[in-house]
């Protein structure tokens, strides 16, 4: 249960939040060149330029998953949402919104995002017993504006300086749905995760073909590698539109997100 009385509504998360006071946080960054050249020196497939297709998904679709932790051991539930962009600081593009309850922790995303899928603004509200986190982050042209509310309701502000094709770390798997994803499909993509102020590079490569089943069915998918520097997620994309993300291993927190259900949208 969120500790503090929140003053503000928070428009994207729906959820209320305290901002008062600064407070210093350090960023780290690591830059795409270094993380290129590392990432070409270990091989792998051949990389094809990065293209998007038409975004396969349509408003109001639904993603729920149950969680597992590195032990097998129940760990809390997942969903992501997809909405229409705002109407009026973004008209034409797409608002993703993931919610992650788990082992005491609920997390709340919500991306803004173009039409290009390039985040336009987001905030992650994350409530523990300790109290709430908030972090928001404002894109503009490989330009990005950070404002971290601490646990304290203590807040500061970072601007830092990021590629213009970055998109945003906490909605990276749903943009990877969009991509010409085929046998021996592999290309490279720019992820930035604003809790941290990390720039990643991944590279994204489709390894199997196969059929998994979860407790939302049997699906033929798409088995793919998600690899950065640091570490690598795998997840299963279904073949056929509108190629929902049937399960996935976190590779930060070996989390393994399984699809209990999907609802798609119109």
């Amino acid at each position: 249960m969120n500790r503090y009385t929140g003053r503000q509504v928070d428009r994207y998360t729906g959820i209320q939040i305290d901002r008062a006071g600064r407070i210093g946080f350090r960023v780290y960054l690591c830059t795409g060149l270094l993380v290129y050249l590392l990432l070409t020196a270990c091989g792998g497939a051949e990389l094809q330029p990065l293209t998007l297709n038409a975004t396969p998904w349509g408003v109001g679709e639904i993603s729920t998953y149950q969680i597992t932790d590195v032990n097998g051991q129940a760990a809390g539930m997942g969903r992501f949402d997809i909405l229409a962009g705002d109407a009026q600081s973004n008209p034409g593009g797409w608002s993703v919104r993931r919610e992650i309850e788990a082992q005491g922790i609920n997390e709340i995303v919500a991306v803004e995002m173009s039409t290009g899928l390039r985040p336009v603004i987001s905030v992650l509200v994350r409530t523990a017993e300790a109290g709430q986190q908030v972090v928001k982050a404002t894109y503009n042209s490989g330009q990005v504006d950070i404002e971290l509310t601490s646990e304290q309701n203590v807040t500061t502000y970072e601007r830092m300086n990021i590629t213009s094709d970055a998109r945003d770390g906490y909605v990276l798997l749903p943009v990877i749905r969009a991509l010409p994803l085929q046998a021996g499909y592999a290309t490279r993509i720019n992820s930035f995760l604003p809790l941290v102020g990390l720039l990643e590079t991944f590279t994204v490569e489709v390894v199997d073909s196969q059929d998994v089943t979860v407790p939302a069915g049997t699906f033929a998918v798409w088995e793919i590698k998600l690899r950065s520097n640091n570490y690598t997620t795998t997840l299963w994309i279904s073949q056929q539109a509108p190629f929902p993300i049937v399960k996935f291993i976190d590779g930060r927190n070996q989390g393994t997100f399984e699809l209990t259900d999907f609802q798609p949208g119109e």
